[in-house]
């Protein structure tokens, strides 16, 4: 079976910008919890010795990852530099607002 889109959580606006041209549109909803994931993400601080326990624990996953990696820098670079970037962004920064309560 073949992926319709792979995205990545780090990379979320390119992700939300090739869901949506891959799927011809897409639900903004998913952009809300953006502004969440960024803040998590800041406060997040995993030791290199749990790292390395991680990986060993689940080195398919960790191979399933950067294969998905991959596909997903082909896929954006292949991807036109249009205004369907940039109604991202500006989606991104008005879910921010929201979220923020601005």
């Amino acid at each position: 079976a073949d992926f319709v889109s792979v995205g990545l959580v780090e990379r979320a606006a390119p992700s939300a910008a090739l869901f949506t041209r891959q799927l011809g549109g897409w639900p903004s909803d998913w952009l809300l919890a953006r502004g969440r994931l960024d803040d998590l993400r800041k406060s997040a601080v995993v030791p290199n010795a749990l790292r390395r326990r991680i990986l060993e624990l689940n080195s398919r996953d960790a191979q399933l990852y950067e294969c998905a990696k991959q596909l997903f820098a082909e896929r954006v670079a292949a991807m036109p530099r249009n205004k369907t970037s940039a109604h991202f962004r500006g989606m991104r920064r008005a879910a921010w607002r929201r979220t923020k309560g601005a």
